[in-house]
């Protein structure tokens, strides 16, 4: 099958919205002209030349080759998407089309999925083709790598505030739906059609076709479209950050404090997995009250700890056990607790009458750390758990 300048070369994927085909872009590639070429190059290289002619025959003959076996490649193919035969008569879902690639084209974000070609009458459209995969094909590509995958995770965030700021929600983020692209990740399938029936026929306006239920956040169940905010998106970015760091596919609901899904029980000698969790903490929860209301405000949460991670910052927790930055042999043992009275600072040699103070002592060196506690700073993740 051809529309416009793509010719389809095999179906890769069918869904709610339509079927999917690798495309080949005739105006790159053009296989009948290229069997042509082929033909001449090979007749050339048979008949008797210099020796000179012979290697130049040769070279296009192997170029002709090269194409060939190119021809399936990034370089010269694509994604065209079809919307089902009832989608391409109805006048509600090529309006959705017009508006959603009109919404795309104007971005021109490098973490949102771009158009390249369409046709809004005929119902078709065609998207970069990314021969990596989506990341359910690559589980393992950052388990365990929390700073690893907090950069390709970034810019995932940040294309989706890109998208939040122009009004719309994505509603469907998953790692399905979410392309490798080297090292970044690219946001797809932007569902833009919505059917109500199995067969088809009706374009829906509710929202029980919208999204999928692992992803999901549990308030957003029986809403319209039009009723769901960002803040569904920001609940499926945090589930899709706990797959990339845990190497797992499936978190229940909101339980990632939950000691199956907790990524503190998962890699115990980790302590930046509870940055992780905080992360979580203000994306995964069951009140859509206590999330984030947008991408931006997750993604100004991202940077934050990103800076932190950079500059070798450590989690501050009682419970963590923190190797010492001076010797990097011995851990960080308590030795005087906010709760031990004055005599025990003034033993140490401080006076300091209503201060609280925890003062930790390496184990191997004798460097002491001390903290001021009195009001609890925010950065020992104590206050507001």
């Amino acid at each position: 099958m051809k529309f416009g300048r793509w010719e389809t070369i095999r179906e890769i994927g069918r869904g709610g919205q339509g079927v999917a085909y690798l495309a080949l872009n005739t105006d790159l590639l053009d296989m009948g002209k290229l069997f042509g070429e082929f033909r001449n190059a090979f007749g050339g290289i048979s008949g008797i030349h210099s020796r000179e002619d012979s290697t130049r025959d040769a070279k296009r003959v192997l170029t002709v080759i090269e194409k060939y076996l190119g021809r399936e490649s990034e370089k010269y193919c694509s994604v065209l998407k079809v919307l089902h035969e009832p989608a391409r008569t109805n006048e509600k879902a090529l309006d959705r089309l017009k508006n959603e690639v009109a919404v795309l084209d104007q971005l021109k974000n490098p973490n949102l999925i771009h158009v390249i070609d369409h046709s809004v009458h005929e119902g078709w459209f065609v998207t970069p083709f990314y021969r990596e995969g989506t990341l359910v094909e690559h589980p393992g590509r950052f388990v365990g790598q929390p700073e690893r995958a907090l950069e390709a995770f970034r810019g995932l965030v940040a294309g989706v505030a890109a998208l939040h700021n122009t009004g719309f929600v994505h509603r469907d983020i998953k790692p399905e739906n979410i392309f490798v692209a080297e090292s970044e990740l690219v946001l797809g399938d932007f569902g833009i059609v919505y059917f109500e029936d199995e067969k088809r026929t009706r374009v829906s306006d509710t929202y029980e076709n919208v999204g999928s239920r692992d992803w999901m956040p549990g308030w957003a169940m029986g809403m319209r479209v039009d009723e769901v905010r960002p803040s569904f998106d920001v609940f499926s970015l945090g589930k899709v950050l706990w797959a990339m760091v845990s190497g797992r596919t499936k978190m229940r609901l909101w339980y990632f404090d939950h000691p199956e899904f907790n990524l503190e029980h998962q890699f115990p000698k980790d302590e930046r997995m509870r940055w992780i969790n905080r992360l979580l903490r203000g994306s995964v929860h069951e009140h859509e009250g206590q999330v984030w209301t947008s991408a931006s405000e997750l993604l100004t949460q991202i940077d934050t700890l990103l800076e932190a991670l950079r500059r070798g910052g450590q989690v501050i927790h009682r419970d963590v056990e923190r190797w010492c930055h001076v010797c990097g042999v011995g851990v960080y043992r308590i030795h005087i607790h906010e709760s031990s009275g004055p005599s025990a600072l003034q033993n140490f040699g401080l006076s300091a009458p209503g201060e609280a103070f925890r003062i930790f002592e390496c184990s191997n060196c004798g460097n002491v750390q001390m903290f001021r506690v009195t009001s609890m700073p925010p950065g020992w993740g104590e206050v507001g758990r």
